[in-house]
């Protein structure tokens, strides 16, 4: 993996490519990338770990729902909402997750 210091558009293509490859062992790097400084590579590196775990990938959308970046938040929160809701109405007699969907 490469250094967390690289340039955001170097890190959001590898995560890409971490993505495309479908290889759940960079999930720890995933993670690792998920608190970035940059909000672009925190955000990629979510939407990567969702499609390659999604229970990581969900915890990950919950953590940047609290993101500094306000539109990172903000689509976290409509995602992580919209994904709830798409397991709510498949699985009506399960207890809910806990989350504030604003």
């Amino acid at each position: 993996m490469m250094a967390a210091e690289e340039a955001p558009g170097r890190l959001n293509s590898v995560i890409r490519f971490l993505a495309a490859a479908g290889d759940p062992s960079s999930l720890p790097s995933l993670r690792t990338l998920a608190d970035h400084s940059d909000h672009t590579v925190r955000w990629n590196a979510t939407r990567a770990a969702l499609v390659l775990d999604r229970r990581t990938g969900l915890e990950l959308l919950e953590r940047a729902t609290e993101d500094p970046h306000p539109h990172v938040k903000q689509t976290a929160r409509r995602s992580l909402h919209a994904l709830l809701g798409d397991v709510q109405s498949r699985t009506a007699d399960r207890p809910s997750p806990t989350h504030d969907p604003e």
